[in-house]
């Protein structure tokens, strides 16, 4: 950070409205950084000198030049034209104080910040007491069990199923399969990107799309191979008009056949 933030006290140099510098609170400067509550380092503070607030932005050059093309004078004893009415109202009260009443009503303010401090750090601590003592106890719950005979249990159901036998509690789902399929592959596309500590669900989650988009093609393929199965078959084809002539030609000769008979037989005509 320090050759950025060197850099900016040199782009700001001479400026007359924004003033970038820094101080070594390790040596003659630690009275002003106490005095400005500056707890960490490296800290950055920016605003009115008089009420400077804690910076909590990005730290490279970029970022430290926005922060500080932002800043400028404002609202104050110094700059009372830039307040508006209300703002107005409020500093020509403050400046009316006494110096006693005026140190009175900042230390009231400053002790509602400490006091909030103070609670917080205490809700906090209580908090890491409660996890360390939940932690130990889910632990010890743990061991406990495992003692019990989960380990053995264990060892002895990896020993069978590795002699072949087989054990429905070891067979993995085809979900947890087609997962653990993809996961290897996923994950190293996400570290590609940037992405390689992504948490389990956003894994789970690109998983989850990716089988879908393939599954998706693969029921597009079959469906597209699928539509030449059914096409239609093709119609018979006419049978040739030989084979009807060759049927009225045999019927005709037929009919002759039949009065031939009954010419010779009369009786058999009369009997019909």
């Amino acid at each position: 950070m320090k050759p950025d933030w060197d850099k900016l006290m040199k782009e700001y140099a001479g400026n007359a409205d924004r003033l970038v510098a820094d101080v070594d609170c390790t040596a003659a400067g630690k009275p002003l950084c106490d005095t400005k509550g500056v707890q960490g380092f490296p800290s950055i503070k920016f605003g009115d000198p008089n009420d400077l607030q804690d910076y909590k932005g990005g730290r490279d050059f970029k970022a430290l030049k926005a922060k500080a093309e932002s800043l400028g004078p404002t609202c104050g004893p110094k700059h009372p034209d830039l307040c508006d009415a209300a703002q107005k109202k409020v500093l020509d009260e403050y400046m009316a104080y006494s110096p006693e009443k005026l140190a009175a009503k900042i230390s009231k303010a400053e002790k509602s910040i400490t006091d909030a401090e103070a609670d917080f750090k205490t809700k906090v601590d209580k908090l890491q007491a409660d996890y360390k003592k939940l932690t130990a106890d889910k632990e010890a719950a743990i061991k406990a069990v495992e003692d019990a005979g989960l380990k053995k249990m264990k060892s002895v159901r990896g020993h069978r199923a590795a002699a072949g036998e087989e054990f429905a509690s070891l067979k993995k789902s085809p979900m947890a399969v087609v997962f653990e399929t993809f996961r290897k592959p996923i994950m190293k596309v996400l570290g590609m990107v940037g992405l390689g500590g992504a948490p389990s669900v956003i894994v789970a989650i690109v998983v989850a799309v990716a089988v879908m988009i393939i599954g998706i093609v693969l029921m597009s393929i079959c469906a597209f191979c699928g539509s030449f199965d059914d096409e239609p078959a093709p119609a018979p084809a006419p049978a040739p008009a030989a084979k009807a002539e060759d049927s009225d030609e045999k019927e005709k000769e037929d009919d002759e056949s039949d009065d031939e008979e009954a010419e010779k037989d009369p009786k058999s005509k009369k009997d019909e």
